[in-house]
């Protein structure tokens, strides 16, 4: 314990020194990878009816999840954590890049790989309640169910997309050509992430304790083992187009390589613990299991810590040549 407090004195040190030389620091200017025009919908549109108040409800349980289902949740203590789906799910879904959910309801129902079977959007919400809150299902008859999916269906009013199509839910990332350094994340997160997040990674609370203007990225109140957010190359694209955060989108302020790096040391430093899921269970479809999922097996013999690390194109190769 006392080791571990001189480790954080020292990073505290070192984050002033960053701080203090950032303005020597190149700005990243690379261009926005907008390929269509985002229609965020004005949510004084949404209609003055029955359906209307869903629709306001989702989106505030949207907004603050922790108060109506957190720990001590107005209506069911359902979260492990204080956390928000918008500290995920930025400007409560309509960032594009930053976990968007502008076409996520007509995205399903949707095979996913984790879970090897096609899921309901329903059940997608209810992977969020168990992996990143940390918590138990949102039972799927409850009005609050039925109120985030009308959320969720709102957001996509008049648009029409393609199951086949990318979309505006995570911003593109190039891989880099080495595995990503923990030693080199730390510095990264000291100099860009720390101001926020805090140097023990613990974020912040508002000032009533309610939940989080900053959330924890690691630690027994952050997201669990096995969330999406635990994929080194999914929680990578997330912070290049997300991160530092700032009130409005901007282009990237971090390269490939310090994102890839900092989402190293958040996720696999060895004194970063974070709840415990049991993995052995996900992703049984091997064919399709994500390239950067934290545990075996895999159909490769690429090392575990390749798959956590990187570099991935060798891996992205493999499976390219495999389905020729």
């Amino acid at each position: 314990m006392v080791s571990h407090h001189i480790r954080l004195f020292k990073l505290y040190i070192v984050s002033l020194l960053l701080i203090v030389g950032c303005n020597n620091h190149p700005h990243v200017t690379t261009a926005m990878e907008q390929e269509k025009p985002v229609i965020v919908p004005d949510t004084n549109n949404i209609p003055q009816s029955k359906t209307g108040e869903e629709i306001r409800y989702g989106r505030e349980l949207f907004s603050r999840t922790a108060y109506y289902l957190g720990p001590e949740g107005k209506v069911m203590q359902l979260c492990g954590n204080k956390m928000n789906c918008k500290n995920c799910h930025l400007d409560v879904g309509t960032r594009p890049y930053s976990n968007n959910l502008l076409e996520t309801y007509l995205k399903y129902p949707q095979y996913r790989a984790r879970e090897g079977t096609v899921l309901t959007v329903e059940d997608r919400i209810n992977n969020c309640f168990e992996r990143p809150m940390n918590g138990k299902t949102l039972p799927y008859d409850s009005r609050e169910m039925r109120a985030m999916v009308a959320y969720i269906r709102w957001l996509c009013e008049g648009k029409t997309v393609s199951y086949q199509e990318d979309t505006l839910h995570l911003g593109k990332i190039n891989l880099i050509d080495r595995a990503a350094d923990v030693k080199k994340g730390e510095i990264v997160y000291m100099e860009k992430c720390a101001t926020c997040h805090g140097i023990d990674g613990q974020g912040q609370f508002t000032a009533n304790k309610e939940t989080y203007t900053y959330p924890p990225l690691w630690g027994m109140q952050s997201y669990a083992q096995g969330s999406s957010m635990h994929r080194t190359i999914t929680a990578a694209r997330f912070i290049k187009w997300s991160m530092p955060y700032r009130d409005t989108i901007t282009a990237p302020q971090l390269t490939d390589e310090q994102v890839f790096d900092v989402v190293a040391f958040i996720n696999f430093d060895s004194i970063h613990p974070r709840p415990y899921r049991p993995l052995e269970k996900d992703c049984p479809d091997l064919a399709n299991k994500p390239i950067d999922f934290p545990w075996g097996p895999f159909l490769d013999t690429f090392p575990l810590r390749q798959h956590k690390y990187g570099p991935y194109q060798p891996i992205v190769d493999f499976y390219s040549t495999r389905k020729k």
